[in-house]
Order: C-alpha cells, then sequence, then structure tokens
C-alpha cells in the first residue's frame, strides 16, 4: 500500500510559512539600548547576532569638503577636557551653569518612556518624536550618552559646593524611545519631515560619541528616508517625500546629512551637489541673503542658508557669505528674540569666526563686554538661571519662556524654547566636530 505524504507535506510548509512569518514580526520590533550597563563587547555580540537589513548599494562614504573639520573619536571619556575648560571658544562659568541648570529642567520633565510631552510643555504640537529628540539634544552636545562614564555635569548645589549630576540615564531612555518609533523598512522615525530629522540628528550625534552599533544602524536607516525625502530636482526638502523644497526644512534635513557624514555614516555623495542647486535657488546675490523657496530674503532664512552654505565648505571669507554676516549682526539678538534665528544664527556666525569678527560681535555684543551678546542674552533670559533677579517655581526653573517668541509659543512651547537655548549656549563645545570647525578663527 502507497503511503499519501501530501498531508506530512502541506503541515510541514504551512509550519514554516508561520514561523517565518513570527521571525518577520520579530525583526520588526527593534531591541533597546540595555537598561543595565555592560561592556562595549557585550553590546557588540548582541548586536552581531541581531542580522541588519542590506543597505542600498547606491551610498558610499564621502570625505568632509570642509578640511578643517576633524574626526570623531569614539571614546566620550577623551573629551572631557573640552567641557572642563567652558571659557574657551568664548562661553563663561555664568553660561556653563545656565546650561547645567536647563538639563536639570529637561531631566525633570522626561517622561517615563523617554520622551517629552511638547503640549505638556507648552506647545499645540503633539509629537512625542519631536520632543524627544529635542530633549535629548541638549546632552549629547554637552558629551553626555547612555554610557555611564560619559560626561557629568557640574551643578553648584547647597553651600557653594559642586556635584557631578550623571545624566546617562535620561539619554538612555530617549534614545531607546526613539529607536522603537522608528520603522524598520523605511527608516522613518516619524512621517513629519521636522520631527524625523531631529531624530536623526539625535541618533547620529549618539552614534558618532559612542561608536555603538545599534545607534550607528538605526542612524543609517534614518538617513536613507532623509534620502528618499529629498526633491530630486530641486535639492531641497520640505513637508512631504520629493515636494519641493523650503528652507526651513532643508535646514534641518541637511543638518542630519552633515551629522551622519561627521559621524562616519554612509551618505550618497551626490545629495550635496543637489543641495547647492537649492541654496542656489534661494540666495540674493545682491544682498547675500537668502529666502524661504527664492530670494526674497529675511534674516532667519539668511541664517540657515549661510550655515549649509558652510556646511558645504564654503570658506567664510567667501564675499556671499560676508554680506549675509552684515544681515545677521544688523539683527542682533536684542532686536529679534527668535530662538529659531539666534540657533541657526549662532551657529553660522560661530563658523566665520574672525571674519569681519563675525563670532565676537554676535556673541559678545558691539563693545566684546557681553551686553548684547547672545550669550548674555540667553542666560539672562533664562528662568530662575544664574542671573535671575527673582526666585523661580521649581517645576519652571532652568527653563526658557516661550512667550513672546513666534515658532515657540504655537509649535514648540517651553521644550522647544529651552532645547534650541541650550544648544547655542553649547556651541562652544559641541562635541562632534561638526560644531567645532576652526573656520575663520
Amino acid at each position: 500500500m502507497q503511503t499519501n505524504y501530501l498531508p506530512a507535506m502541506v503541515a510541514a510548509v504551512i509550519s514554516l510559512v508561520m514561523h517565518g512569518f513570527l521571525l518577520a514580526i520579530l525583526w520588526m520590533v527593534p531591541s533597546p539600548l540595555p537598561e543595565d550597563p555592560v561592556s562595549d563587547a557585550g553590546l557588540e555580540m548582541v548586536v552581531a547576532q541581531k542580522k541588519e537589513e542590506k543597505l542600498p548599494d547606491f551610498f558610499e562614504d564621502v570625505g568632509d569638503p570642509d578640511k578643517d573639520l576633524g574626526t570623531i573619536d569614539p571614546n566620550p571619556s577623551d573629551l572631557k577636557d573640552d567641557v572642563a575648560t567652558p571659557v574657551e571658544g568664548g562661553g563663561s562659568e555664568v553660561s556653563e551653569a545656565a546650561v547645567a541648570r536647563g538639563l536639570r529642567w529637561l531631566a525633570n520633565t522626561q517622561n517615563k518612556d523617554g520622551s517629552w510631552s511638547i503640549e505638556k510643555l507648552g506647545g499645540n504640537t503633539k509629537n512625542d518624536v519631536a520632543g524627544a529628540a529635542l530633549g535629548v539634544l541638549p546632552f549629547l552636545a554637552a558629551g553626555i550618552t547612555h554610557r555611564p562614564n560619559s560626561e557629568k555635569v557640574e551643578e553648584t548645589v547647597e553651600g557653594g559646593r559642586k556635584n557631578r549630576v550623571d545624566h546617562s540615564q535620561v539619554v538612555q531612555r530617549a534614545l531607546n524611545f526613539l529607536m522603537l518609533k522608528q520603522n524598520k523598512r523605511t527608516g522613518a522615525y516619524n512621517e513629519n519631515a521636522y520631527a524625523h530629522s531631529l531624530a536623526t540628528i539625535a541618533l547620529c550625534e549618539a552614534s558618532g560619541l559612542t561608536g555603538d552599533a545599534q545607534l550607528r544602524a538605526s542612524a543609517q536607516r534614518g538617513i536613507s528616508h532623509v534620502i528618499d525625502f529629498q526633491d530630486p530636482k530641486g535639492g531641497g526638502w520640505r513637508y512631504t517625500p520629493k515636494q519641493e523644497g523650503d528652507m526651513s526644512v532643508t535646514g534641518w534635513m541637511f543638518m542630519a546629512l552633515k551629522s551622519a557624514q561627521m559621524a562616519g555614516i554612509r551618505v550618497p555623495a551626490d545629495r550635496y551637489k543637489l543641495v547647492e542647486r537649492f541654496l542656489d535657488q534661494c540666495l540674493n546675490k545682491v544682498s547675500g541673503g537668502y529666502g524661504y523657496q527664492d530670494a526674497s530674503a529675511s534674516p532667519p532664512m539668511t541664517a540657515a542658508g549661510m550655515l549649509c552654505r558652510l556646511y558645504q565648505g564654503t570658506r567664510p571669507n567667501n564675499e556671499s557669505l560676508r554680506k549675509g554676516a552684515k544681515i545677521i549682526l544688523a539683527n542682533p539678538p536684542t532686536q529679534n528674540g527668535d530662538i529659531y534665528y539666534l540657533y541657526y544664527a549662532t551657529q553660522a556666525m560661530h563658523h566665520m569666526g574672525s571674519q569681519d569678527e563675525c563670532w565676537d560681535l554676535w556673541n559678545l555684543g558691539p563693545g566684546r563686554n557681553g551686553k548684547g551678546g547672545i550669550r548674555d542674552f540667553l542666560i539672562e533670559k533664562q528662568v530662575g538661571g544664574p542671573r535671575s533677579s527673582k526666585p523661580a517655581p521649581a517645576t519652571l526653573a532652568g527653563s526658557w519662556n516661550p512667550e513672546g517668541d513666534t515658532h515657540a509659543v504655537r509649535e514648540g512651547g517651553r521644550l522647544m524654547q529651552t532645547s534650541l537655548a541650550l544648544l547655542t549656549l553649547e556651541v562652544y563645545y559641541r562635541h562632534l566636530p561638526l560644531y567645532m570647525s576652526d573656520a575663520g578663527r
């Protein structure tokens, strides 16, 4: 009698399909960073056991167009001396005290899942991915990572005693939140262009500071989505994939590309040429300013456009950049308190350096004594800051008030205002070489 193997074969095929489906589901859920401190070797072993999806072949490593920029040292402990001398680069002990208070406020307002709620902190935007990115970026800018041996913040406590605060768990929770939100297929942390670009910057910076393979893989996927989003004709970015760009979204997306490049993450070389096409479209050749989508220049768009040019490798002595710098200096912090503008303008002027005394005039004011400069302007605006004239409620101490700010009071609230203020005060020593060019000094 002949045995019928058909039922057994059907059962075997069904079993294989079901197991394959379950494995695929498990693969789509990203693994978080370990909750308990483990050795670097342990992390690498965990990552090695997990197959990463094959990246597109159109990626290639590119060199840094700005010859003044350095390379990443994956060991953050070697970077401590940069923060230990806060006066270097234009900062001060008072600005460092303001940063410490701001980081404490961020740590106290973080949600248990690692995010920050823009809505709960005064904004109209419901997007916890954007909130998590805004919340974690100032910690990374100070060299604080998810590793307990990373930078610790020095705070003055009661009695004048100095205390070293470890915020590594805050960073770990935020990075885990962002990785868990990432779509493994598309690489998107969020469909909102601003939220995705901010999250990608955060993961690129964390990867560059630590050399962590999990962070690097997540950042690379994020960059893949940035590339898919870019307008293939005009070279910019906007709200939907391949839409004709605007300077605001383009500034954040291009910063993500540059952060990736500085962290050693693969970026297609031709994407920089595309960005140049968009910048040329928005440049007013007479004034040196930049517009939102055309040459109708404004100070905020000029600051963003200049920063993109500088990241492209254009030198500070470029005539167009020098003209743009005059627009910024004609709109100092005391006359234009928009935190979005101040954030971009500070970075642009920092990279302009000593060219036409741009950095000293912007950072310290026309008298070079701090009055009217960005540093002291932000210090004085901090709620419960080191120069605050009155005590602040515990729930607000260390933050910046968004009231009166065009962007923050509506969309970003106190979280955005505080995050960008801190990032601006951290421009003096940001660890990723992207923010450490000596150009023009």
